[in-house]
C-alpha cells in the first residue's frame, strides 16, 4: 500500500470513530434528560391491596358526610315517603309525582336527581338486596297494567343500577292493581294506588 493509500485509510477509520463517539455522546445526553423530567411509574406488588377511595354516596357536593337524617330531609322535600322498621325499609314514590304524564313510564327530568338521593340513601344500607316492585290504580285491562307497572318497576330498577347498585341485586316486579292500599273510587285513593315500592331488609 503505498502512501496515499494508507493516508485515505487513516482519514476514513478516524472520521469514522469520531461519528460514533458524537452518536453514542447525543444518545446518552437525550436519555438523561428524557429521564429527569419524565417521571417512571411506581408498580407494586399484587399482595398490595389498593387504598380504598372514600364512599361517595356518603359525601355532599363538598365533600362533607351526608347523615341519614339529612338524606330523609331532602327526600321528604322531594315527595318520597320512607318507612323504616328495624332492618326493614320501604320507600314509596309517587308515580304521579315521578313519571311523566302520557307515557307513564318515563321519569321527569327533574326527579332524575331525586332518584340519585334515593340510590344513596339506599347505599347507606350497604349493598342489600333490593326489590322494586310497580302498583297501579284499576284503570285499564289486566294485561296493560301488569306491563305498564312492570316497565315502571323497570325504569327506577335501571336508574338505581345506572348510580352505583348491582344489577344482580336488584328485582323489579309489576304487580298491576292487585295490592291496593286505597280505594279506588276516589281520584285521591286512585293516586295513592299508582306507586312505586322499594324494600330492602324482607328477605
Amino acid at each position: 500500500m503505498n502512501f496515499n493509500g494508507f493516508k485515505f485509510l487513516f482519514l476514513f477509520t478516524s472520521r469514522f470513530f469520531y461519528m460514533l463517539l458524537v452518536i453514542g455522546f447525543l444518545t446518552f445526553a437525550t436519555e438523561s434528560s428524557f429521564a429527569s423530567v419524565y417521571t417512571y411509574p411506581t408498580y407494586y406488588p399484587e399482595s398490595t391491596p389498593p387504598i380504598p377511595a372514600p364512599p361517595e354516596y356518603l359525601l355532599n357536593c363538598h365533600g362533607c358526610p351526608i347523615t341519614d337524617d339529612k338524606l330523609r330531609e331532602q327526600l321528604a322535600a322531594q315527595g318520597v315517603e320512607i318507612i323504616e322498621t328495624g332492618d326493614k325499609l320501604e320507600i314509596i314514590l309517587g308515580v304521579d309525582r315521578f313519571f311523566m304524564p302520557r307515557s307513564n313510564t318515563r321519569l321527569q327530568y327533574n326527579k332524575v336527581e331525586t332518584m340519585k338521593l334515593v340510590t344513596r340513601f339506599l347505599k347507606t344500607r350497604g349493598y342489600v338486596p333490593i326489590e322494586v316492585y310497580g302498583h297501579t290504580d284499576n284503570v285499564g285491562s289486566d294485561r296493560s297494567k301488569l306491563r305498564r307497572t312492570k316497565e315502571q318497576a323497570d325504569t327506577i330498577a335501571a336508574y338505581l343500577w345506572s348510580n352505583g347498585i348491582p344489577l344482580g341485586n336488584i328485582k323489579s316486579v309489576g304487580c298491576g292493581d292487585t295490592e291496593p292500599v286505597a280505594s279506588n273510587q276516589t281520584a285521591d285513593g286512585s293516586a295513592a294506588n299508582r306507586r312505586i315500592e322499594i324494600f330492602t331488609g324482607y328477605n
